[in-house]
């Protein structure tokens, strides 16, 4: 017997947002994960703190993120658009 499994939008969001994290803005703009220290991950897009998770499952392949839960919707962010500049 197989297990059924059913999506739950309201418990992807909530994982989504546990991945986000907030912090102030201590820079003056966003920096990728190459160009920050540790612990210091930005959306290029609204400048909002990430964690180095979030940008390494929702950003580019150079860890850059261009969007977060802060600016776009979660359906936006899980179709991969803070991957790519807008």
């Amino acid at each position: 017997m197989y297990a059924v499994w059913e999506y739950n939008p309201e418990a992807h969001e909530q994982r989504l947002r546990s991945l986000l994290t907030t912090m102030p803005d201590t820079q003056s703009h966003p920096r990728s994960l190459d160009e920050s220290s540790a612990g210091e991950y930005r959306c290029y897009n609204c400048g909002a703190f990430v964690t180095q998770d979030f940008a390494r499952v929702f950003g580019n392949n150079d860890n850059e993120v261009f969007g977060c839960l802060d600016c776009m919707d979660a359906t936006a962010v899980r179709t991969g658009g803070a991957h790519q500049s807008q």
